[in-house]
C-alpha cells in the first residue's frame, strides 16, 4: 500500500512538473510574442521617425523651391534668428524645373557620345570624354543625372571613359551620394572626378581662387594622360557652363574675376561647349548696359564678360528654354511680357539653328507655380517666377514703353 502511494505521488509530481513546464513554455512563448510585438512596434516607430527625419531633411534642402521668389528663410545656428539661406541655395530655387530639363538634355548628349547603343558612330566604343562642369546652381543638376543615367549606372566601361573636372562643390556632394558603386564600406564613385583647387566659396558653392583657371588646364592634361593609359582612342573635351546672366550680345556674364578666368579657360581648352540658359537668365542687354540698369558702379561688384567668348563662339551650343506662343500675356505689367518676347527673338537672331537648341517649357506645368497661382493669382506669380531678382524686375517694370529709360 505504501509503495503504491509512493508511485502515485511520484507520478502526480511528474505530471505536475510536466504541466508546469507546459505552462512555463506557454508563458515564455507569450512573453516572447509580446517582446516581438514590442520590437515590431519599436521598429515601426523607428521607421516612422526615420521617415519624418528624411522629410524634414528634404524640406530643409528643397523647401526654397516651394516659395522661390520670397526670400526663403531658415534659423541661424546660434541665436535662433531668421536669416537668409546662402546665395547658392536661393539661386537653386530659381527656374529649378528648367534647370533639371537643361541638365537632362546635356547628359543625353554626353551619353550619346560614349554609349555605343546610343551612338551611330563606330568611335563611341573608343571615345573618351573629359567633361568640365562649371560651378553654379544651373549646372548642379547635371551631376545627379549623370550618376543615374543607365548608360553609366549599368555600364562600368562607359563610365570609365568619362572623366569629370569641376569646381562645383554641391555637385561633388551629389556625385558622392548618387554615384556610389561597390560595397558600402568600400564604395567608390562611378566616375573619376578631379576637383579644382581653390577656397570654398559659399556664395557660389564653388572651389575658387586665382589659381583655379590654371589648375583647370592641368586637370585636363591629367585626364588625357589617364585616358591614354586606359588605351582610349580619341578624346573630346566638353565644357558645360552658364553665367549669373547670359547676355545675348556679350555672352556669359560673371562677377568674380576668378569665375571669369575659369569660365574663359574652359572655352579655350574645350572642343565643344554647352551654355545652359533658362529663359529668365537671358538678357537682351550688353554687359555694360546691364551694370548701368542695376546701378552697379563698383568694379568688383559689376558683371564682366568672358574674354574668350567672341574668339571661341563657334564652339558654343546654347541650350535655352522658351515659352509657348501666347504664354507671356499673363504677366503684368506688359513691359515684362514684352521683355520675354524680345529675348526669344534676339537669341534666335544671335545664334543660328546649329548653335541654339530651344526646349519648350510652360511654367504652368510646374506644380509649384500652379500652387502659387492658386494662392496669389497668375499675374504676380508669373512675374515673380520669370524675374526672381527684384532689383532687375523693378527696373524692367518701369520701362514703359519698353526700351525707355527707367523712371
Amino acid at each position: 500500500m505504501t509503495q503504491s502511494l509512493a508511485v502515485a505521488f511520484s507520478a502526480l509530481a511528474a505530471a505536475m512538473a510536466a504541466t508546469g513546464s507546459f505552462f512555463s513554455i506557454l508563458l515564455r512563448r507569450r512573453q516572447m510574442k509580446a517582446e516581438a510585438e514590442t520590437d515590431n512596434i519599436r521598429e515601426e516607430q523607428r521607421r516612422i521617425l526615420s521617415e519624418m527625419e528624411e522629410f524634414g531633411r528634404r524640406f530643409s534642402q528643397h523647401g526654397a523651391a516651394l516659395i522661390p521668389q520670397f526670400g526663403y528663410m531658415s534659423r541661424g545656428p546660434d541665436d535662433g534668428d531668421m536669416v537668409n539661406t546662402s546665395l547658392f541655395d536661393a539661386r537653386r530655387a530659381h527656374f529649378s524645373q528648367e534647370k533639371e530639363i537643361l541638365a537632362e538634355r546635356v547628359v543625353e548628349k554626353v551619353a550619346s557620345l560614349i554609349d555605343p547603343d546610343l551612338s551611330s558612330s563606330r568611335k563611341a566604343k573608343k571615345l573618351g570624354v573629359i567633361l568640365f562642369l562649371d560651378s553654379g546652381s544651373t549646372v548642379f543638376p547635371v551631376f545627379k543625372k549623370l550618376c543615374l543615367h543607365p548608360s553609366f549606372r549599368s555600364e562600368r566601361a562607359n563610365a570609365q571613359r568619362l572623366k569629370l573636372v569641376t569646381n562645383n562643390l554641391p555637385g561633388v556632394a551629389d556625385l558622392l551620394r548618387y554615384g556610389k558603386t561597390g560595397r558600402r564600406r568600400q564604395a567608390r564613385t562611378i566616375f573619376d572626378c578631379r576637383i579644382l583647387s581653390g577656397f570654398a566659396n559659399s556664395a557660389y558653392g564653388a572651389s575658387l581662387n586665382d589659381g583655379t583657371a590654371v589648375d583647370l588646364e592641368t586637370a585636363i592634361e591629367e585626364a588625357r594622360a589617364s585616358l591614354a593609359m586606359n588605351h582610349v582612342g580619341d578624346v573630346e573635351v566638353i565644357a558645360v557652363t552658364t553665367g549669373n546672366y547670359v547676355s545675348v550680345p556679350d555672352g556669359v556674364l560673371a562677377r568674380d574675376p576668378n569665375h571669369v578666368r575659369t569660365k574663359s579657360t574652359s572655352l579655350e581648352h574645350c572642343g565643344k561647349a554647352y551654355v545652359l540658359a533658362p529663359l529668365g537668365k537671358l538678357m537682351p542687354f550688353s554687359c555694360a548696359e546691364l551694370n548701368r540698369r542695376l546701378e552697379l558702379r563698383d568694379g568688383s561688384e559689376q558683371y564682366q564678360k568672358l574674354g574668350a567668348w567672341t574668339t571661341h563662339k563657334q564652339k558654343l551650343t546654347v541650350l535655352v528654354t522658351v515659352r509657348p506662343p501666347g504664354y507671356p500675356c499673363g504677366i503684368e505689367p506688359a513691359s515684362l511680357s514684352t521683355h520675354l518676347v524680345r529675348v526669344q527673338a534676339e537669341i534666335r537672331e544671335a545664334f543660328g539653328k546649329e548653335q541654339i537648341e530651344e526646349i519648350l517649357f510652360d511654367p504652368h506645368d510646374d506644380p509649384t507655380v500652379r500652387f502659387q497661382i492658386a494662392v496669389m493669382g497668375a499675374p504676380r506669380t508669373l512675374r515673380e517666377y520669370e524675374f526672381p531678382h527684384r532689383d532687375l524686375r523693378e527696373r524692367l517694370c518701369n520701362e514703359v514703353p519698353y526700351g525707355a529709360e527707367p523712371v
